[in-house]
């Protein structure tokens, strides 16, 4: 495989834990002294030789070219069916490997809820009898995080606090892309400011007629106080 003809799918791409500069310096080391060693994870998919898995041996790779010629250039094709299989096992692949922090670890399953809740067109198992059920229980059981809770060994709970972090970060990464990771997931994880209660109008009027009127009361000048009172009243209407 030319790793020219490699497409890089930039919706993949963001599902990858990006490496430490430790991390890429070893890769770094690794790859020039050894070469490829685990080959490269490809999907053919529309004509088109798609990487799901070794975006930082790639860059890498193409970064010195190659290091050494006499290295072979290893590729392993997995067949998924469609992208939201290929994007589930890109999350899961890399919730397996040894080297994740918690708060990585944390993202990767708050991803993958999310991911299989958008992949799925009813994540949580409903049908017309359900429907009837709902009626009866008004907080229906989220079948996704009890799943996802499962196979990553947290709890539901977890599960879905990891969810709202992985769409918090998603949002803020898609608004803010020059921003470091580490400041993204630190900004992700403050609490959102509760926006202040407004007073409605009716509330509101009479508080600032009064303050108004206290000031104008003040006022000398007779005209310049009816002149003002006409004035307030044209506003408050």
């Amino acid at each position: 495989m030319i790793p020219s003809k490699i497409v890089i799918d930039s919706e993949f791409q963001k599902l990858i834990r990006p490496l430490s500069k430790d991390e890429r310096k070893e890769l770094k080391e690794s790859l020039a002294s050894c070469g490829l060693l685990m080959p490269l994870v490809v999907w053919n998919s529309d004509g088109k030789t798609i990487l799901v898995d070794g975006h930082n041996r790639l860059s890498l790779w193409q970064e010195f070219n190659g290091f050494n010629e006499e290295y072979e250039f290893k590729t392993q094709e997995l067949c998924f069916g469609n992208r939201d299989n290929a994007k589930e096992w890109i999350i899961k692949n890399q919730l397996g490997r040894r080297n994740l922090s918690p708060k990585d670890y944390t993202l990767l399953v708050g991803m993958l809820y999310n991911q299989r809740k958008k992949a799925s067109p009813n994540p949580d198992g409903k049908n017309q009898h359900s429907e009837v059920k709902d009626q009866i229980d008004p907080k229906p059981k989220d079948t996704t995080a009890a799943a996802v809770a499962a196979e990553t060994g947290v709890s539901p709970a977890t599960v879905k606090r990891a969810g709202k972090l992985a769409a918090a970060v998603e949002a803020i990464q898609a608004a803010e892309p020059e921003l470091p990771r580490e400041e993204v997931i630190s900004k992700a994880k403050k609490p959102a400011a509760k926006p202040k209660p407004k007073l409605s109008l009716e509330k509101l009027l009479p508080k600032r007629w009064e303050s108004f009127m206290k000031d104008i009361a003040v006022t000398e000048h007779t005209d310049v106080r009816l002149w003002l009172t006409a004035k307030l009243k044209e506003a408050a209407l």
